[in-house]
């Protein structure tokens, strides 16, 4: 019997071509997976990726926040209050002046009105220019005619005033801290008087005079930021007690705390 070599050989090229088969197979879907993974990993971490600066970016924003308002709670120029360069501007009204303390003849209660301009050379420092007005009235004794040649008489009389006083001085700040100072100040200058006197025989007569004035306050209490209010003790032109209002114009002091 004679056996033909395509009969023995066709099994081999089968199974050989299987195994090539399946080995392409294999590889093709290795290949697959491999490029699959690539693609979806580099992509998730190039999404991750995308979100770092907006996180460093938020925490830097946070830290830099942070970092300023640390710096505006503990710098002593950001903190302390007038700062310098500085203009205030005041106006006040006060019980008990020195015309009236002073002169015991003047009955009235009037109240007194003034004004204050300061300018800081420094945190503590300040150089002031105020004027005030007062009105005044009382009665005094006198000499007056009798009608008699010759002849007068002692008697009471009638007077009212007005007394503007002008004044110079220095405001010195003990203690300043955000929205509150505690500060002291003197002042000198003069007052004039426009005053009116009327007799018994009703008749008038009109004078004007000049003498030394100021004030010294020996201590004042201001609350509020670049608007606050006022209340000072001393002895001068401006009374006893005197309160009022504050406005201090500097925009460095405006933006000092947002």
């Amino acid at each position: 019997m004679v056996k033909h070599p395509d009969a023995t050989q066709s099994p081999t090229k089968k199974l050989f071509v299987k195994k090539h088969l399946y080995l392409i197979i294999v590889m093709a879907f290795l290949f697959t997976g491999k490029t699959f993974a690539q693609h979806h990993f580099s992509g998730h971490s190039h999404a991750h990726a995308s979100f770092h600066p907006h996180y460093t970016y938020h925490y830097h924003s946070h830290s830099s926040c942070h970092r300023v308002n640390r710096t505006a709670r503990i710098h002593p120029e950001r903190v302390s209050a007038p700062m310098a360069h500085e203009a205030e501007f005041t106006f006040n009204t006060g019980m008990l002046s020195n015309h009236e303390l002073l002169d015991p003849k003047v009955t009235s209660r009037q109240p007194v009105f003034a004004g204050s301009v300061r300018y800081y050379f420094n945190d503590w420092l300040g150089l002031s220019l105020s004027a005030g007005v007062q009105y005044l009235s009382g009665r005094d004794t006198g000499t007056f005619s009798t009608g008699v040649p010759g002849i007068s008489a002692p008697g009471l009389y009638d007077f009212s005033a007005q007394a503007f006083t002008i004044a110079a001085g220095f405001t010195w700040v003990y203690f300043g801290q955000r929205n509150y100072q505690v500060y002291g100040s003197v002042e000198a200058g003069v007052s004039i008087f426009n005053e009116t006197d009327r007799y018994p025989d009703n008749t008038e007569s009109q004078a004007t005079g000049t003498k030394f004035s100021g004030h010294c306050s020996l201590i004042g209490l201001r609350y509020g930021h670049t608007l606050g209010c006022f209340v000072e003790l001393g002895l001068g032109y401006k009374g006893l007690v005197s309160t009022g209002i504050s406005y201090q114009a500097g925009w460095k002091k405006a933006h000092r705390f947002s």
